[in-house]
């Protein structure tokens, strides 16, 4: 009886796994960003996207009414947003220092007992989750919404079946030049605030028309490290109108074992009557706190509320240095940005086209 009573005050956090459109590598620019016509621009963290058949309108449950809400907002299934690995969990228990944890236990209503749901969730063993594609895949779900279901629409939002990112043949991709054993400036911008970590890995391929090659086990072969303690928030790409915060890293407990990973730095909401770290309430400003303390003032929230999903209130990146290693060849390379979630069991992924040459005077 108190597992059911547990499950039912979860359920929420279940449908919470697909809201629409989440977080997209923004520098160097991703795959899905012809002529890099979008990169850091505010508020358009999600713009790039590749024409990709019909959208469908966004729905979600009304856990008050019970009742299925039908909204006027689609579901842009090429944008750059909406390329993830979903329901995928560790394969042991927590290896992550309690103290990066960016969701808290869930407290059962009208007692003093906790959940820890997010156990098995990627974040929890940084880079342990199995996906099907390093890139991402369309909507998230290639086994189907639930697994083998006949219909490719997916309740709160995502699709069902769509490609690996990899398999796509897009046009005018931009190619970014990085300087072997140089230091290149990345950043990503997020839509729905899951909270988790962040890393950015290299995978050599013999030419730009071949992506098909890559897989996670070659970028698990080469992640990078990131510069320093510090990382920037910038609004826009405006560069002069950055924050400067601490960044929180950790090399312990991740997968390949002493990879480098990064705790996204801002905030969700505490939530205690909807559970969605932010996303049922009326507006942003996180009215019973945060989950843990916000890096600057001003900087929290979930990103996206049903009263208009998909719409942001980020307009925000966030930049980190990484150290692009001294001892590998010069040539053409993917770059991979894995994002692991800690609120729902989803791996978020973006790739950009690089060469990578000796000359130190090649730019990010």
């Amino acid at each position: 009886l108190r597992m059911r009573k547990i499950m039912i005050f979860l359920l929420p956090l279940i449908f919470i796994t697909s809201v629409t459109g989440h977080g997209a590598m923004v520098k160097p620019s991703n795959w899905f960003d012809e002529g890099g016509q979008v990169g850091m621009k505010g508020g358009r963290q999600c713009d790039a996207e590749v024409d990709f058949g019909e959208n469908s309108l966004f729905e979600y449950l009304d856990f008050e009414t019970g009742k299925l809400v039908k909204t006027k907002f689609y579901i842009r299934k090429g944008s750059s947003c909406m390329w993830h690995n979903n329901q995928t969990f560790t394969p042991h228990p927590p290896t992550l220092d309690p103290s990066l944890r960016t969701y808290q236990d869930y407290v059962i209503p009208n007692t003093n007992k906790t959940v820890d749901y997010t156990a098995r969730y990627p974040w929890r063993s940084p880079g342990s989750a199995k996906i099907v594609s390093p890139c991402g895949v369309g909507g998230g779900n290639p086994a189907g919404c639930p697994i083998g279901a006949k219909t490719t629409d997916c309740l709160g939002g995502g699709y069902s079946y769509g490609p690996k990112a990899e398999v796509l043949k897009l046009n005018n991709s931009v190619t970014s030049n990085w300087s072997i054993g140089g230091v290149a400036e990345v950043a990503w911008g997020l839509l729905a605030n899951h909270g988790g970590g962040y890393s950015y890995r290299l995978c050599k391929v013999e030419d730009l028309d071949s992506l098909d090659t890559v897989s996670e086990e070659c970028f698990q072969q080469m992640p990078l490290e990131f510069v320093g303690e510090t990382q920037w928030i910038q609004y826009g790409d405006d560069i002069a109108n950055r924050t400067e915060i601490k960044a929180n890293r950790t090399t312990t407990g991740t997968f390949p074992a002493g990879s480098q990973w990064t705790k996204l730095p801002v905030p969700a909401c505490l939530d205690p009557h909807k559970y969605g770290g932010g996303f049922f309430s009326p507006n942003s400003s996180c009215s019973y706190g945060t989950q843990f303390p916000e890096p600057a003032p001003g900087l929290h929230g979930y990103g996206s509320r049903y009263l208009a999903p998909g719409k942001t209130d980020f307009t925000w990146s966030i930049v980190d240095l990484v150290r692009v290693p001294e001892d590998i060849q010069p040539g053409y390379y993917v770059l991979s940005f894995r994002w692991d979630c800690e609120q729902t069991p989803q791996v978020w992924n973006t790739c950009a086209n690089l060469q990578l040459v000796l000359t130190s005077n090649a730019g990010a």
